[in-house]
């Protein structure tokens, strides 16, 4: 019985920590789709600057946390 507990915490911990892991890689991703339905742009010089600021975080910023969260879970998950 201890077994199987153990098991089920084990996996309740791996999707923990999977869970909070892509909750931090995509905070950029959360504060656009935040921004733009804060400001509701409404012109065409609106919309060209929320997406330029789109295009810096969500290709700038996102893909450095992207990779550092694929290391981050590659090192948890096959650390030997």
């Amino acid at each position: 019985m201890k077994t199987i507990i153990n098991k089920i915490e084990g996996f309740l911990l791996i999707m923990g920590i999977i869970l909070i892991t892509l909750v931090i890689v995509f905070i950029p991703t959360e504060l656009y789709v935040l921004a733009r339905v804060t400001i509701q742009p409404e012109g065409f010089w609106q919309e060209l600057i929320l997406t330029g600021i789109a295009l810096y975080f969500l290709l700038g910023i996102q893909f450095v946390l992207i990779v550092i969260g694929a290391i981050f879970l590659f090192e948890v998950f096959f650390k030997n």
